[in-house]
Protein backbone atom coordinates (compact mmCIF):
# COMPACT_ATOMS: atom_id res chain seq x y z
CA UNK A 1 0.00 0.00 0.00
CA UNK A 2 1.46 3.42 -1.03
CA UNK A 3 0.75 6.43 1.49
CA UNK A 4 0.22 10.00 0.23
CA UNK A 5 2.85 12.07 1.25
CA UNK A 6 2.07 15.30 2.02
CA UNK A 7 4.71 17.80 0.20
CA UNK A 8 5.61 20.80 2.70
CA UNK A 9 5.26 24.17 0.98
CA UNK A 10 8.95 26.34 1.53
CA UNK A 11 8.62 28.54 4.60
CA UNK A 12 9.31 31.69 2.15
CA UNK A 13 6.65 31.09 -0.46
CA UNK A 14 4.25 33.18 1.05
CA UNK A 15 6.67 35.95 1.10
CA UNK A 16 7.61 35.33 -2.59
CA UNK A 17 4.26 35.02 -4.35
CA UNK A 18 3.23 38.24 -2.16
CA UNK A 19 6.59 39.85 -3.56
CA UNK A 20 5.61 38.47 -7.44
CA UNK A 21 1.97 40.46 -7.17
CA UNK A 22 3.20 43.50 -6.05
CA UNK A 23 6.11 43.52 -8.83
CA UNK A 24 3.56 42.62 -11.01
CA UNK A 25 1.16 45.78 -9.51
CA UNK A 26 4.26 48.03 -9.94
CA UNK A 27 4.68 47.08 -13.32
CA UNK A 28 1.20 47.66 -14.16
CA UNK A 29 1.22 50.96 -12.76
CA UNK A 30 4.76 52.56 -14.22
CA UNK A 31 2.69 51.02 -17.84
CA UNK A 32 0.03 52.77 -17.21
CA UNK A 33 2.00 56.09 -16.37
CA UNK A 34 4.19 55.86 -19.45
CA UNK A 35 1.52 55.59 -22.05
CA UNK A 36 -0.15 58.91 -20.58
CA UNK A 37 3.54 60.30 -20.35
CA UNK A 38 4.08 59.63 -23.86
CA UNK A 39 0.62 60.49 -24.65
CA UNK A 40 1.41 64.09 -22.85
CA UNK A 41 4.70 63.84 -24.85
CA UNK A 42 2.98 63.03 -28.67
CA UNK A 43 0.83 66.00 -27.67
CA UNK A 44 2.77 68.46 -26.88
CA UNK A 45 4.79 67.68 -29.79
CA UNK A 46 1.68 67.89 -31.99
CA UNK A 47 0.88 71.02 -30.62
CA UNK A 48 4.42 72.69 -31.04
CA UNK A 49 4.23 72.36 -34.72
CA UNK A 50 1.94 75.16 -35.19
CA UNK A 51 2.12 77.19 -32.33
CA UNK A 52 5.94 77.83 -33.00
CA UNK A 53 4.82 78.89 -36.44
CA UNK A 54 1.94 81.04 -35.61
CA UNK A 55 4.92 82.59 -33.25
CA UNK A 56 7.42 83.30 -36.00
CA UNK A 57 4.57 84.48 -38.03
CA UNK A 58 3.77 87.07 -35.34
CA UNK A 59 7.49 88.17 -34.56
CA UNK A 60 7.63 88.83 -38.97
CA UNK A 61 4.54 90.89 -38.24
CA UNK A 62 4.54 92.40 -35.37
CA UNK A 63 8.45 94.10 -36.72
CA UNK A 64 10.35 92.39 -33.35
CA UNK A 65 12.37 90.87 -36.43
CA UNK A 66 13.24 94.49 -37.67
CA UNK A 67 13.53 95.94 -34.79
CA UNK A 68 16.18 92.92 -33.53
CA UNK A 69 18.18 92.94 -36.44
CA UNK A 70 18.80 96.75 -35.68
CA UNK A 71 20.98 95.36 -32.89
CA UNK A 72 23.26 93.59 -35.40
CA UNK A 73 23.28 96.22 -38.41
CA UNK A 74 23.36 99.68 -36.63
CA UNK A 75 24.87 98.95 -32.96
CA UNK A 76 26.02 102.78 -33.18
CA UNK A 77 22.20 103.91 -33.38
CA UNK A 78 20.58 101.31 -30.94
CA UNK A 79 23.25 102.09 -28.40
CA UNK A 80 22.72 106.26 -28.26
CA UNK A 81 19.31 105.18 -27.66
CA UNK A 82 19.15 101.99 -26.01
CA UNK A 83 16.16 102.76 -23.55
CA UNK A 84 14.08 103.63 -26.58
CA UNK A 85 15.33 100.85 -28.36
CA UNK A 86 14.86 98.24 -25.60
CA UNK A 87 11.39 99.97 -24.81
CA UNK A 88 10.37 99.70 -28.77
CA UNK A 89 11.74 96.06 -28.80
CA UNK A 90 9.29 94.70 -26.07
CA UNK A 91 6.58 97.00 -27.45
CA UNK A 92 6.86 94.67 -30.48
CA UNK A 93 7.31 91.36 -28.76
CA UNK A 94 4.65 88.99 -29.53
CA UNK A 95 4.22 88.44 -25.46
CA UNK A 96 0.82 85.78 -25.75
CA UNK A 97 2.23 83.42 -28.04
CA UNK A 98 5.71 83.63 -26.90
CA UNK A 99 4.89 82.43 -23.22
CA UNK A 100 2.46 79.93 -25.18
CA UNK A 101 5.34 78.62 -27.08
CA UNK A 102 7.50 78.78 -23.63
CA UNK A 103 4.86 76.53 -21.65
CA UNK A 104 4.47 73.93 -24.73
CA UNK A 105 8.38 73.37 -25.23
CA UNK A 106 8.39 73.04 -21.25
CA UNK A 107 5.68 70.33 -21.63
CA UNK A 108 7.89 68.63 -24.14
CA UNK A 109 11.41 69.35 -22.06
CA UNK A 110 9.39 68.09 -18.69
CA UNK A 111 7.65 64.82 -20.15
CA UNK A 112 10.33 63.79 -21.63
CA UNK A 113 12.02 63.71 -18.50
CA UNK A 114 9.75 61.50 -17.15
CA UNK A 115 9.49 59.12 -20.03
CA UNK A 116 13.29 58.49 -19.40
CA UNK A 117 13.01 58.15 -15.74
CA UNK A 118 9.80 55.83 -15.79
CA UNK A 119 11.51 53.87 -18.68
CA UNK A 120 14.60 53.46 -16.26
CA UNK A 121 12.33 51.88 -13.16
CA UNK A 122 10.29 49.69 -16.09
CA UNK A 123 14.36 48.59 -16.75
CA UNK A 124 15.37 47.87 -13.17
CA UNK A 125 11.87 45.59 -12.64
CA UNK A 126 12.65 43.54 -15.60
Amino acid sequence: MTKNKQIDPPADLLAKILQAINKEKQKHSINQRLFLLGAWFLLSLILAVPELGRLMADLRSSGFADFFGLLFSDFSIVSQSANSFFFSLLQTLPAFNLALSLMIILMILKSGQLLARYFKKVEALV
